[in-house]
């Protein structure tokens, strides 16, 4: 009854108590959303990283798997201890007016002084560190098996979260010195 009773004026504002209690709390909160946000960008700064780390790794090994399908002749030359060059011509290109050698791929792969790999395709970087994030190629290797297989192996590494993440795949060439299957009549496949 008093509320009702009591003149205008008197209800203009906030009371000390309430300030008192309220700041406080709006702080803590504020504080608690901040650091949330916090969080999730770091995770999200995480999350790009491992998600460059597999592209980094998968982008080469499709590229010089799809080469070596469909190749006719491959080589591999070792420039010096660190650096080395697979050269890939797909089959179709066995001609001699295609001898060229601008009709080869070529890939260049390079070790850095700090131990990571750096491929270029042709004259084009593939990938390499970034500024993006802290992943780089740690392990890269060609090896050759025989006339038709090729064993590549590439394994990355995301400095910020320590994760690894590799590939090893052998690849066979459909274009080298292999004869179609030709299925007679009633013979089965």
């Amino acid at each position: 009854m008093q509320r009702i009773c009591r003149p205008q004026k008197y209800e203009a504002g906030f009371s000390m108590l309430e300030l008192m209690v309220t700041l406080p709390l709006m702080l803590l909160l504020t504080a608690a959303m901040l650091n949330l946000f916090a969080m999730a960008a770091s995770r999200y700064y995480d999350f790009l990283g491992d998600w460059e780390l597999i592209q980094q790794v998968r982008i080469p090994m499709e590229e010089i798997g799809r080469d070596i399908r469909y190749s006719g002749e491959w080589r591999l030359e070792q420039d010096n201890e660190d650096d080395y060059t697979f050269y890939i011509r797909r089959h179709y290109l066995r001609m001699e007016q295609y001898n060229h050698e601008d009709y080869w791929q070529r890939y260049r792969i390079r070790r850095r002084q700090d131990g990571s790999y750096w491929i270029n395709k042709n004259t084009q970087p593939m990938i390499g560190a970034t500024d993006l994030t802290d992943v780089y190629l740690e392990h890269l290797s060609i090896k050759l098996l025989d006339e038709k297989r090729v064993k590549v192996s590439i394994a990355g590494l995301n400095q910020k979260t320590g994760h690894r993440f590799a590939l090893e795949r052998v690849f066979y060439s459909y274009g080298y010195g292999l004869t179609p299957i030709v299925e007679e009549e009633g013979a089965t496949v």
